[in-house]
């Protein structure tokens, strides 16, 4: 009777990775063009509220938020911002998306005031981490056919699951504030482990105000925080035992400015909504055929070689990073006043006994105060590079997270200034994998069964178990039965003997 060969199903997750698309958002204000003496800072944020993955494209939806601090004809600093939504779609090859976690990230921003009223654009790149999942038929066994199979690890997630937290936030002040000139709040996530029916989720949010605290000196002070919080997704199957991955973005981020006169202080209450995203999985063991023959037929096999990624364990660390901004030399009497918008780059990531080597670009306005008062501001950039100890090794992909918070800056003369900030990075491994798996088997007639009763053979030297009884074309547990005193891999002095029924 010929053999039958059983093929069942497997899903294997692959080409986890990044698409891109940079789009431009543009707003205009309502402030009259006339007024505006020099624009100080634009600042944005953006968010995607809505992702549809298609067979042909990727679509997505946003908002962007954009807040414009200036200097007026008489002096005075002050500040306005405006809103504007975006859409656009990223072609995807015809890839069967089983998973999209999209962001938006702001890469530039520009002032126009050549018109009736201010206007603001940002250049927004829109970066979906996708991954695409292969149904793959497996061989499992089959009727009249030995087989040489292993068990391996597959990634079984549940799919995406979303949350909102809110975050509600009081702090008080030693002095009175005038006006908020420009905020942003940071989410990242520091850990992530699953619970009984939910998705735990640890981060900070940074928060960063520029404050407007003496309108006639024009006296601007930074202050940061750093909210803490721990989130639930709800995802049913979720279990201890299970692992996670989740991501964080600002959903949405105001404050309200109550001031104390009497007592010279001020009370600022911050609110920020952050949207969660999160998927729980376990890696379910397959065991699948590497190899296969028949007693009586002749098999031709046919493999095929396929790469899987499973995710691994996120891990978050905080690296201090300094670098040398260079600018147009400084007027006489010139002092800092505050920095805004920085935001980093990465640029390079490499995996080197078991560090992670990431370099990049950090940004930000330097707002300064002339010798009169008067503020103005200087756009700087430095190069860094720092390294990460990682918890894998580096036959792992690594998609790195980073935002940079607490930025300061440094006078070291005229043309030069120190900038240094914090690194908060969130690291997202996913573990390489390949496996070669039995496309189709075919029938290629009878063999020529061997008539004698008992068969001596010598082996090879370093001979297998495997090799040896296909070469022989004898079930391993029969020759292992009859030769009992073997020892994997072989000498090539034993003698096998190979009974056959009459």
């Amino acid at each position: 009777m010929p053999f039958e060969p059983i093929f069942e199903d497997i899903s294997l997750t692959q080409n986890a990775g990044v698409i891109k698309e940079q789009i431009k958002a543009e707003c205009k204000t309502e402030v009259p063009s006339a007024v505006v003496s020099r624009i100080l800072s634009v600042t944005a944020r953006a968010v995607i509220t809505k992702v549809d993955a298609g067979e042909r494209q990727l679509s997505y939806e946003g908002k962007a938020t954009f807040f414009v601090c200036f200097e007026q004809e008489d002096g005075a600093v002050c500040k306005c911002e405006c809103g504007t939504e975006f859409k656009g779609a990223i072609s995807q090859s015809g890839l069967k998306l089983c998973k999209v976690q999209a962001r938006a990230v702001i890469d530039k921003t520009e002032a126009d005031v050549s018109g009736v009223k201010l206007s603001v654009a940002g250049y927004i790149t829109v970066e979906a981490t996708v991954t695409e999942c292969k149904k793959v038929q497996v061989l499992t066994g089959g009727n009249g056919l030995i087989t040489d199979g292993k068990e391996i690890s597959v990634c079984k997630g549940y799919g995406l699951r979303e949350s909102v937290f809110p975050i509600e936030e009081e702090f008080e002040l030693d002095y009175k504030i005038e006006d908020v000139l420009t905020q942003r709040a940071e989410p990242h996530v520091t850990a992530v482990q699953c619970g009984v029916g939910c998705i735990i989720v640890d981060g900070e949010v940074c928060l960063s105000s520029i404050l407007l605290q003496n309108k006639e000196k024009n006296d601007i002070i930074r202050e940061n925080k750093i909210l803490p919080f721990r989130a639930e997704i709800e995802c049913e199957d979720a279990m201890p035992s299970m692992s996670a991955t989740a991501f964080v973005q600002e959903k949405s981020f105001k404050t309200d400015v109550a001031v104390d006169n009497e007592n010279n202080k001020s009370i600022v209450r911050a609110s920020v909504q952050l949207a969660l995203s999160g998927e729980a999985f376990y890696n379910e063991s397959v065991r699948v055929v590497e190899d296969a023959f028949s007693i009586n037929d002749k098999v031709q096999i046919e493999k095929e070689e396929y790469s899987y990624f499973s995710p691994c364990d996120v891990f978050s660390d905080v690296k201090q990073i300094m670098g040398i901004a260079v600018t147009d030399s400084l007027p006489v009497g010139t002092t800092i006043s505050s920095c805004i918008g920085e935001k980093v780059d990465i640029l390079s990531t490499s995996c080197v006994d078991n560090r992670l080597c990431l370099g990049g670009v950090i940004y930000l306005t330097c707002l300064f105060k002339d010798s009169e008062g008067k503020i103005f501001s200087r756009k700087l950039e430095s190069p860094f590079e720092t390294v990460t100890e990682i918890a894998g090794d580096c036959n792992c992909d690594y998609t790195v997270r980073a935002i940079a918070s607490q930025a300061r800056v440094r006078l070291v003369s005229d043309t030069e200034m120190e900038i240094s900030a914090n690194l908060n990075l969130t690291v997202y491994p996913f573990e390489k994998r390949n496996v070669g798996l039995i496309k189709s088997l075919s029938n290629l007639g009878e063999k020529t069964v061997e008539n004698h009763a008992i068969s001596v053979y010598i082996p090879c030297e370093g001979e297998e178990l495997w090799s040896l009884a296909k070469r022989l074309n004898v079930a391993p547990e029969t020759l292992i039965s009859t030769n009992q005193d073997l020892q994997f891999p072989l000498s090539g002095k034993e003698r096998i003997v190979v009974y056959r029924q009459r």
